[in-house]
């Protein structure tokens, strides 16, 4: 009987002990698996039948969604801040109020957190050149602790921004850029997003953002649901942050501050 107690902890224990583990360290396992390969015949023989589908669908639809993306832009100039004067959003929808920005910089700090034992912490800047185009570097640190030992995973990314919709309730932008992960993964990939910010009545605006990484074959998936509260050159917000890391799932609620100048 006691025998059979003992050996029922000791199960207990382990599996704990394996689960207490497994969320960042199955991340990191995935990101390092090797993609598999498909064989010279089975290439040959999908070649032919893919030309096809190119040309009657891929084709046209990459026509149709460059000319989306990018599409007729008018001029527009930036706001100090949301809400500023008589504006509502980021963009005045005109050129010809001299007081208006032409750039912007934005610092942005997060703090995310589950009901598991992962947590992070995540820092973005994001620097438009004009109205139009801009950039981002975002460096994420996700931690999780288990029996007196931390795990660390460190995703790092820089896009390069379109803002294809610049009106004054409303800004919407795409990007494209690259992501690498540190520790034991250390491995590039590329990156797009798309994100929008609807600016409904003062002083609130809410927020979203889609973004997905490719990593050896794995995706890193970010959806981002945030509510703004806006005192001129300063924001704070609250959100739903739903991290899909590999396969491996970690919503979150997150909390922030964005400074703009």
């Amino acid at each position: 009987m006691k025998s059979t107690i003992s050996l029922t902890i000791c199960i207990l224990i382990t599996s704990q002990f394996f689960y207490g583990q497994g969320k960042l360290d199955q991340v990191k396992k995935n990101l390092n698996s090797k993609p598999l390969r498909q064989t010279t015949s089975t290439k040959s023989s999908s070649t032919t039948d893919s030309g096809h589908f190119v040309d009657l669908f891929i084709e046209p639809l990459i026509w149709i969604t460059i000319n989306t993306l990018l599409g007729e832009t008018q001029p527009s100039k930036i706001t100090p801040y949301p809400y500023y004067s008589n504006q509502n959003g980021e963009y005045t929808g005109s050129i010809y109020e001299e007081e208006y920005k032409t750039n912007l910089l934005k610092l942005t700090t997060t703090f995310v957190t589950s009901k598991t034992a992962i947590k992070g912490g995540e820092v973005g800047i994001n620097y438009r050149f004009n109205d139009l185009l801009g950039a981002e570097f975002r460096h994420t640190h996700f931690y999780e602790k288990y029996f007196d030992k931390i795990n660390h995973l460190d995703i790092s990314s820089l896009t390069f921004n379109y803002f294809r919709v610049r009106e004054r309730h409303v800004t919407a932008s795409w990007a494209l850029g690259a992501t690498y992960v540190a520790n034991e993964v250390n491995r590039f990939g590329i990156t797009y997003a798309i994100a929008a910010e609807v600016f409904p009545i003062k002083p609130i605006s809410c927020s979203f953002l889609w973004k997905q990484s490719f990593i050896n074959s794995q995706a890193i998936n970010t959806l981002k649901l945030q509510l703004h509260y806006h005192l001129k050159n300063t924001s704070v917000f609250a959100g739903y942050h739903n991290y899909v890391l590999a396969h491996v799932a970690n919503p979150s609620l997150a909390i922030g501050l964005t400074y703009r100048h």
